[in-house]
């Protein structure tokens, strides 16, 4: 094989290469807890978990009472957030 056309050719198997990795497909979910006067809430503690196979995710509200749950898989969810001087609340769905 000439030397350019092989070169070529080595190209386009890193090329196809990198595409090969498997794609998947996440979800994010980030939110604001806040109290029954619309405070934000720092320090609540956020649990996601995954209805379908239990896996849970755990996080905590920053300052500004954010809170962010990257890469969850596809699926239903409930989210139970927690703080100390407040009722436990639970989402499902």
């Amino acid at each position: 094989m000439p030397r350019p056309v092989f070169f070529s050719f080595l190209l386009v198997l890193l090329a196809l290469g990198s595409q090969g990795h498997a794609q998947t497909i996440t979800a994010t979910l980030q939110g604001v807890v806040t109290d029954a006067t619309d405070a934000v809430v720092p320090g609540a503690v956020v649990t996601v978990t995954n209805t379908a196979t239990n896996a849970e995710f755990a996080t905590e509200t920053g300052v500004a009472g954010r809170f962010v749950a990257p890469s969850l898989q596809p699926g239903p969810y409930r989210v139970a957030v927690e703080a100390e001087g407040f009722k436990r609340v639970e989402r499902t769905g």
